[in-house]
């Protein structure tokens, strides 16, 4: 729809809008029903162009989120997630909710002016109008599946923000216990706070699209997909991460014992643990951990710990193997 800069940019202020596909399209569709050109032998047509504009949007916002998504995924990590690409899918699926909401307004008041051939009575009215909102509803259906690909991409970036350096981490958690005489821990890695500091960051983003609204429908359902997907995925990948550094443990624990040992029934019992996060026999509940080894495990136990409480938090369920691997290292905890 043709439209100058001017207009377009009080469109979007007066009705709250963050991007030009958007505002194009509210803008469009409310001249169709505007006294001004509104003619009522003409209300078929302006029916059909109204469902026209949103179609022309559908397709316009769709295509929008996509090339930003092809765009920042050249970038990687936290450089990914600080690009103004994720500021811009966040209006997209910011407008989506308005526009939905605009147009479902507008059809009301379309409603209202437009004469109702047929039996003249209320019922007969809401049905029509009802009619007519589900029909505008059908129109913007597939935005549904944009809003889930644009919010499932920020929720990929966030996750590779998060966990990209766990393995180095862990590695630090292993380095800070391994011949250093450091007394048992007590508390999480401090890595582990810092986890979800990208979502929290999102979460603000949001919260600033919004305008400061932070109890709105768009922002609580979007940070719902948000916040189920990444704490899923944290979890799932810290699980993984934390068994990884657990298995290496074992497997350095045995090789030790063996060098130790001649040729044995225990050597090869020791053999049979080499890939085994939490050795059999192992049971430190109850006790302070005494040797390296056990400090570092009892410290992999504190932060999952840290993690599931973290995921709580944010009301949402962490991920299968994270809630098996919790069960595994049971006997790693106070």
């Amino acid at each position: 729809p043709a439209v100058d800069q001017v207009a377009l940019a009080q469109a979007k202020q007066g009705a709250g809008l963050l991007t030009d596909q958007a505002t194009r399209a509210v803008w469009a569709m409310n001249r169709c029903w505007a006294p001004d050109v509104y003619l009522e032998p003409l209300a078929s047509k302006c029916w059909q162009l109204t469902m026209q504009i949103l179609m022309w949007y559908q397709q316009t916002a769709d295509a929008a989120v996509r090339q930003l998504i092809q765009r920042n995924a050249a970038a990687s990590g936290s450089q990914a997630l600080e690009s103004p690409d994720i500021d811009s899918l966040l209006h997209h699926v910011h407008d989506t909710y308005a526009m939905r909401t605009a147009a479902l307004d507008q059809t009301r008041r379309a409603c209202s002016i437009v004469p109702l051939l047929g039996e003249d009575t209320r019922e007969y009215q809401t049905g029509v109008a009802a009619s007519l909102e589900s029909a505008v509803e059908q129109a913007l259906l597939s935005l549904d599946a944009t809003v889930r690909g644009a919010a499932d991409y920020v929720a990929a970036t966030i996750v590779s923000s998060s966990t990209g350096n766990l393995a180095a981490q862990l590695r630090r958690t292993t380095s800070q216990f391994r011949h250093t005489n450091r007394p048992p821990p007590a508390d999480a890695s401090a890595y582990v706070a810092k986890l979800f500091a990208p979502l929290s960051a999102i979460e603000a983003q949001i919260d600033k699209a919004n305008r400061g609204d932070s109890s709105g429908e768009f922002v609580q359902a979007l940070k719902r997909m948000l916040r189920e997907r990444v704490c899923a995925d944290i979890s799932r990948e810290f699980a993984r991460a934390s068994t990884d550094a657990l298995a290496t443990i074992s497997k350095t624990e045995a090789s030790l014992l063996r060098l130790r040992k001649s040729r044995g029934p225990s050597a090869r019992a020791d053999a049979r643990a080499d890939d085994q996060p939490v050795p059999p026999g192992t049971d430190l509940r109850g006790k302070v951990p005494d040797s390296d080894n056990d400090k570092i495990r009892r410290q992999v136990w504190l932060d999952a710990a840290k993690v599931a409480h973290m995921v709580g938090d944010y009301d949402a369920q962490p991920d299968r193997e994270f809630a098996s691997f919790v069960v595994m290292i049971r006997p790693l905890g106070i």
